[in-house]
């Protein structure tokens, strides 16, 4: 027999939505249980990890969890305290008016409005040093993109980035080795611990046990022993995909059909230019082509170690690894993000566990072909003299017909898709527009559960999430604790 613990809050996930969470209770002279299904890793021991044992230690399956559809496509996520905010890019945008407008229209009038979510994002953007970062400091590769966007008169941006005293480790996505990103790791859960907040690191939630309409009992598995925890009330960040998946396996998912995640696709385009751009001296995102925004487009550099560049290039043949290496301070890599408009579907099988499949539409066929289009086209005005596309065993693209050519009739069911996006499969709204969660993160039958990840976005944020989520969550615990 298990250990059982008795609680007054119990929140499921650590990453950001749980971090804000944990911080509101604790805040509110709660002493919550916080469970993080993978390990505590604090900076010290980050710096240590090499680039394939961070994806190993700090990623679900490696970062390599497949949607199964056409194309296939692979989809990373972190697993472990902090969640993926020690594994992203460390952007952090916020909801714009006119994307809060679309998702009202979408999902119907009872959703924070936009004046409430940027009250959030002010405290978000202090609690985390947010600020503008250029691309001083290396990043030839993003000044070079921003060279090529003037040139065809597109809109670009410096982002925002939640880092102090940044000195382009470009190890962003494995988690920083110097502290400098600041991620909930090390700021809304340092603060929930201090104030009395107990952070339970390998301990995986099973399932949620209702009776008379709320949460009574939390069966989990904490560092290989079986334990049930009893808490008054729970809070689910267990992400897009883990939260509705515990509600499937639990069997009080309130929808009538499996759940369905919006995302964004990632398509990577590797550049070979005249000169030295030597991109792993920079910082990765560092310049953004916004112009495209409102169709939910954004082109990027996406800094690589030379390791890994190398890695992605094996797919395009040995000749275009020997190439690289005799030269591989002229190398980059960029990346176009395009939001999807055909879902991810969300199963749990018995005994495989969980299942991902998705179906593009005609829209997102056409958003894939127009951000290759305009990202090779930027990549040209740049000055890159080869490009390769992202589909295995394809020679480089040396002429901008080509790269026309390619976007224009390549079948995209070889084309390589990656996402690290993925949210509002528990959307928040009018449950006749398709909404789950109310204002409150409650689904309709349990009366004392509320769900504050990126599950509960309304529809995809087009930016990356990481803020939308905390603003939400900030909304929805003032709620909780009302």
């Amino acid at each position: 027999m298990g250990d059982v613990i008795e609680c007054e809050s119990l929140v499921i996930g650590s990453g950001a939505g749980g971090g804000v969470a944990a911080e509101a209770l604790a805040l509110a002279g709660e002493r919550p249980v916080v469970l993080e299904e993978g390990p505590r890793f604090e900076v010290e021991d980050i710096v240590r990890l090499t680039s394939s044992e961070a994806l190993q230690t700090l990623y679900r399956r490696a970062g390599l969890q497949p949607v199964f559809g056409t194309p296939k496509v692979v989809y990373g996520e972190g697993r472990c305290v902090g969640g993926s905010t020690v594994v992203n890019g460390g952007l952090l945008w916020f909801p714009s008016d006119w994307r809060t407008q679309r998702w009202e229209e979408s999902r119907g009038p009872d959703l924070p409005s936009h004046q409430t979510l940027t009250k959030h994002a002010t405290t978000i953007a202090s609690n985390l040093s947010m600020r503008v970062q250029g691309d001083e400091g290396g990043n030839l590769d993003s000044r070079l993109m921003r060279a090529g966007a003037l040139e065809l008169g597109l809109r670009w941006q410096h982002p925002q980035r939640v880092v102090t005293n940044c000195v382009h480790a470009n190890r962003c996505t494995m988690g920083c080795p110097t502290g400098a990103k600041r991620t909930v790791l090390d700021t809304y859960l340092p603060n929930a611990e201090r104030l009395g907040a107990l952070v339970v690191a390998n301990a995986r939630a099973n399932k949620l046990v209702t009776k008379n309409g709320r949460v009574v009992e939390v069966q989990a598995t904490v560092n290989g022993r079986q334990t049930a925890y009893k808490p008054s009330k729970v809070i689910l960040a267990a992400g897009a995909i883990g939260s509705p998946e515990l509600l499937l396996r639990s069997g009080i998912w309130p929808g009538h059909h499996r759940p369905k995640m919006s995302w964004h696709a990632n398509i990577r385009f590797i550049a070979r230019f005249a000169d030295e751009v030597f991109a792993e001296d920079g910082t990765i995102f560092t310049t953004q082509i916004n112009e495209y925004e409102k169709q939910g487009i954004y082109l990027m550099p996406a800094n690589s170690s030379p390791g890994i560049l190398a890695g992605f290039l094996q797919v395009h043949g040995p000749k275009a690894v020997r190439e690289y290496l005799a030269a591989p301070e002229k190398y980059a890599v960029f990346t176009a993000q395009v939001e999807m408009q055909g879902k991810i579907s969300i199963s749990t099988v018995p005994t495989l566990g969980r299942l991902m499949t998705h179906a593009l539409t005609a829209a997102d066929e056409i958003a894939l072909r127009f951000a290759s289009e305009r990202m090779t086209s930027v990549l040209f005005a740049s000055g890159a003299d080869r490009i390769y596309p992202p589909v295995n065993g394809h020679g480089p693209l040396t002429k901008m017909h080509e790269a026309a050519d390619f976007a224009k009739t390549k079948p995209i069911d070889e084309w390589q898709l990656l996402s690290v996006h993925g949210m509002a499969s528990c959307p928040m709204g009018d449950p006749y527009r398709g909404g789950i969660v109310d204002r409150g993160g409650r689904i309709p039958t349990v009366d004392n559960l509320h769900i504050v990840d990126a599950s509960v976005l309304p529809g995809a944020s087009g930016i990356s999430p990481q803020g939308s989520i905390m603003a939400f969550a900030h909304t929805i615990m003032g709620d909780v604790l009302e």
